[in-house]
């Protein structure tokens, strides 16, 4: 299940900047975050007119590097292409991956990814949810291979990871990301 934080009820006003409004609006989703049992959250910037590079990364890129590999955060209703630009120049600089899903599309923002990794995220964000043994198939790669990357990429915040029962009766791994929630 996916939790939305509406940005805006956790700051001062609309247009939020700065160290100390960010780290303020920081304790305000970790609060928030800490107190729900849900993996997924999106965080939804419908009435943001502007935000600072600095409070981007005190309140929403250290909130996802937080909890890289325990939960996963989505970006929605970025309207502002300056709003964007911000979160993109701190999530690349910081290593920090961020989903921005418009509703229709979902892409990434923050570390550009290899080739072979690209092309493994963007057949998962089509596919909506994958097994290890089917990406291996569909995009030519031992399963051993696509295992490996996959774990790496979960961990690193681009993938989420779920068990489930394989038909063989040992449990097989589910990719998805926080868009597909």
């Amino acid at each position: 299940m996916t939790s939305t934080l509406m940005l805006r009820d956790f700051c001062v006003n609309d247009q939020p900047w700065g160290t100390k409004q960010g780290q303020e609006t920081y304790s305000d989703l970790v609060s928030e975050v800490d107190q729900s049992s849900d993996k997924v959250f999106a965080i939804s910037l419908e009435g943001i007119r502007s935000i600072d590079g600095t409070f981007a990364r005190e309140a929403i890129i250290n909130l996802a590097m937080r909890y890289r590999g325990e939960r996963n955060f989505l970006l929605t209703e970025v309207i502002d292409p300056d709003i964007l630009d911000n979160l993109e120049m701190i999530a690349t600089m910081k290593s920090q991956p961020l989903i921005v899903a418009d509703g229709v599309k979902a892409r990434f923002i923050g570390p550009q990814l290899s080739s072979p990794n690209q092309r493994m995220v963007s057949y998962i964000l089509d596919a909506g949810e994958v097994k290890t043994s089917s990406l291996a198939k569909d995009l030519g790669v031992s399963v051993q291979n696509a295992s490996t990357q996959l774990k790496k990429l979960t961990s690193a915040g681009y993938l989420i990871r779920k068990d489930e029962a394989s038909v063989t009766g040992g449990k097989e791994f589910v990719y998805t990301t926080a868009a597909s929630h």
